[in-house]
């Protein structure tokens, strides 16, 4: 089955476009890479014809000719032509766009007067552009070095008080920015001075009467993301694109879409906002087949060419765009913009495009966004169900929460029952291990001073399993690097001669570092299982210090509407990546 989670959609959700029609529903809109320019030379005698060339040469080749952006014309069966944008072409952009159901479009801001910036001006000429607004993806380079920064800003407070500058949560301009990295943090002053530079910048926007800027940090691992976010002062993450490991030979699309998925919940698992993000495709060949200059460096011709997923059909597209609008809208502490980023409008040498596509006798190909225009307009948010835990091949379940199912004596927990149906209790061994009671009321499984460890000796799983773990450490508590919260080894795997409990078949979840850090969820899809350490590295020491939440392992591979519901449970239950200072949530 291609799309499990579509079905998921369809049986919870029947009902919620006739009762729920009237609710608002979560912003959706697309990247705009404006590399389908006019060749430079002829608005600038001398210049060279800007990126769009290299388009022409990537999409050349006849296997590539169904790509083109409607504007395109087929010269033979090995080239092509791209006249590049008109005011009549990008007013024809707007109008498919709404009617494909977008609210904004973001632009990646370049340099004003640049080719790329071709696209931009025309919107902003355009007597139609308050169908469909827009706002920015300013990277790094928009603002400059820390020199430059005060002065470049002013190209972006400008932008926002265009009357089409898309806003979230009432007047706030909504703004993505682009990959910032440490050399980037570097060339504004180090962190501190980032984020003053940061604050500057809110301080002019609002002085220019607008509201707070609502920044969303695009990074390409939730982790960085939530990293730069907390230097510059952005409230949600996103991505400009997940490849989740680029497809082998046509990959289906609904594991790009799944890749994409797992990205939302890991980012929410930062305790950071979250914008979905949506993948129309990934499909790089006409960019391996003929590198884009500015890839040389990484990408040798031809290199790659079975890294690629098929292309979705126009429903699949249009199902997981509605999995990632209703995402967002069962959650509004999780998606405080409740807005949506698609990739993209019209990346379509990379395959990520809603822009209508040349068909053979001329006409536009508009059959992406006439599933996405249905979806949108028939799209109503589903009200919360609150997940259940799923029951069917759960084997271990240790809740910390509980105190039913902890034995202790003498004040050291002696034994960590298993709350499934399978009885795989946790037996102690050496125990210094004590139930505490944390601030908001959660109880955690302590592991502090000492080689106390848990022992589940009749856990057995003979084929891949699902792990789930939620540990926290708090400042003050001893750390201990690469600490092991579950461990299973089977005796043989081994590296450099040493025996290897990360070496498949044997796995472990372990925390590698010494710093206190907020509640996390990991997870991992296990080979198999015969016996485990809870606590211990199974094959040698590595005891874990700090405090386990929650363990789950089922004995097979949960669905991805499941895994979903777990996340949901988890990071609602145990606040993850966030301070306890709010209650618990009802454990299930």
């Amino acid at each position: 089955m291609r799309f499990p989670s579509r079905l998921l959609l369809m049986s919870t959700c029947l009902l919620c476009h006739a009762a729920h029609a009237d609710q608002p529903r979560p912003l959706l809109g697309a990247i705009r890479w404006d590399a389908w320019h006019t060749p430079w030379s002829r608005v600038q005698p001398g210049a060279g014809d800007g990126p769009v060339k290299a388009m022409v040469r990537s999409l050349g080749p006849k296997p590539y000719h169904y790509r083109l952006p409607f504007f395109g014309e087929v010269v033979s069966d090995n080239e092509v032509r791209i006249d590049g944008y008109t005011q009549e072409i990008v007013d024809r952009e707007i109008a498919y766009a709404k009617a494909g159901g977008l609210d904004y479009w973001a632009f990646l801001l370049y340099e004003e007067g640049s080719a790329m910036s071709q696209g931009l001006s025309l919107y902003l000429s355009s007597a139609h552009k308050q169908e469909v607004g827009f706002c920015a993806i300013a990277s790094p380079n928009t603002f400059g070095n820390a020199q430059q920064f005060p002065d470049r800003m002013q190209r972006l407070v400008k932008r926002m008080a265009e009357p089409s500058y898309q806003k979230v949560l009432g007047d706030r301009p909504l703004l993505y920015v682009f990959r910032v990295t440490d050399d980037w943090l570097r060339a504004w002053g180090g962190a501190e001075n980032t984020r003053k530079l940061f604050d500057q910048f809110r301080a002019a926007v609002k002085a220019a009467g607008h509201g707070d800027p609502y920044l969303v940090a695009m990074n390409d691992t939730a982790a960085e993301g939530r990293r730069i976010a907390g230097v510059i002062g952005a409230e949600s993450l996103a991505a400009y694109a997940v490849a989740g490991g680029g497809g082998k030979d046509g990959t289906a699309y609904a594991e790009l879409a799944a890749a994409a998925q797992r990205f939302w919940e890991q980012c929410a698992d930062t305790g950071t906002g979250v914008v979905p993000l949506a993948m129309a495709g990934w499909d790089r060949r006409p960019r391996v087949e003929h590198p884009v200059p500015w890839e040389t460096s990484w990408q040798r011709p031809g290199v790659g060419m079975d890294r690629y997923y098929q292309e979705p059909t126009s429903q699949e597209l249009a199902a997981h765009f509605e999995d990632a609008m209703q995402w967002a809208a069962e959650d509004k502490v999780r998606c405080p913009a409740q807005a949506v980023i698609a990739y993209a409008w019209n990346e379509h040498d990379e395959g990520g495009w809603l822009c209508p596509t040349l068909n053979p006798e001329g006409s536009a190909n508009t059959a992406r966004l006439d599933a996405l225009g249905a979806m949108v307009k028939g799209f109503a948010p589903c009200p919360p169900t609150g997940p259940a835990l799923p029951q069917e091949g759960l084997v271990l379940w240790l809740d910390a929460n509980d105190s039913t199912p902890v034995s202790t004596k003498d004040g050291l927990v002696s034994r960590w029952s298993d709350k499934s149906a399978a009885h795989n209790n946790a037996l102690a061994v050496d125990s210094s291990m004590r139930q505490v009671t944390c601030p908001g009321e959660r109880k955690v499984i302590r592991f502090a001073a000492g080689s106390g460890y848990f022992r589940v000796p009749s856990l057995t799983v003979v084929q891949p399993a699902s792990v789930f773990a939620v540990s926290r450490r708090e400042s003050g508590q001893e750390t201990g690097k690469y600490g092991r919260v579950l461990s299973f080894y089977d005796g043989k795997t081994s590296d450099k001669g040493n025996p290897a409990d990360w070496v498949a078949p044997s796995w472990c979840i372990a925390v590698m570092d010494e710093a206190p850090y907020e509640a996390k969820l990991q997870t991992l899809t296990a080979p198999k299982i015969d016996g485990l350490y809870v606590g211990r590295n199974m094959a040698r020491g590595d005891w874990y210090h700090g405090d386990l939440c929650e363990i789950l392992v089922y004995n097979r591979v949960v669905s991805q509407p499941e895994e979903r519901s777990l996340r949901s449970l988890l990071r609602k239950k145990w606040r993850i990546g966030l301070p306890w200072t709010e209650a618990a949530a009802p454990g299930h």
